[in-house]
């Protein structure tokens, strides 16, 4: 019974400091756009199909959550560009097990490559994700804007807390 009672009281100090550390837990709004989309021009079909791979992996993320317009948003996202290019993988030597001369090889995989620019207010910094598939290199994309969100969410919060 006294354990019990101690764990309650345990548990209501605790919960007192709940509300201190509540805005660590809010999440951060972002709005992914593809660049020039503002001003009615179109980045076109690639940029515009890793703008969805990128609202998609952001949306899996615990502290940011996609919306559908920049006003309200904590961040805005803009996918510049994507590209691809080919990249050697390795060497490889075979050597028959009964002599003969050992032959090399070279394998090549394709990379592909996101470019996207974060900004909140006037402050911007640049990403890029690369990945054998164009949605694991948003993917990528979407694992450094999380991290940036993390060393910066205090700062984001108050931010928000400022344009209320």
């Amino acid at each position: 019974m006294r354990k019990n009672l101690a764990f309650i009281v345990l548990l209501g100090c605790a919960l007192l400091f709940v509300p201190a550390t509540a805005s660590a837990q809010e999440t951060i709004k972002a709005f992914v756009t593809s660049e020039g989309a503002d001003s009615g021009f179109s980045a076109g079909k690639g940029a515009n199909d890793s703008v969805l791979d990128l609202a998609r992996a952001l949306g899996n993320k615990r502290r940011l959550s996609v919306v559908n317009t920049a006003e309200g948003a904590d961040i805005v996202i803009e996918v510049e560009s994507r590209d691809s290019h080919w990249d050697t993988g390795g060497v490889y030597a075979y050597k028959p097990r009964k002599g003969g001369n050992t032959t090399y090889f070279t394998t090549t995989k394709k990379v592909r490559t996101v470019y996207a620019t974060l900004k909140v207010e006037d402050y911007s910094h640049q990403f890029h994700g690369e990945a054998a598939l164009w949605s694991a290199a948003a993917g990528r994309v979407a694992d450094q804007i999380d991290k940036w969100v993390e060393q910066n969410l205090v700062k984001l919060i108050e931010l928000r807390q400022h344009r209320q």
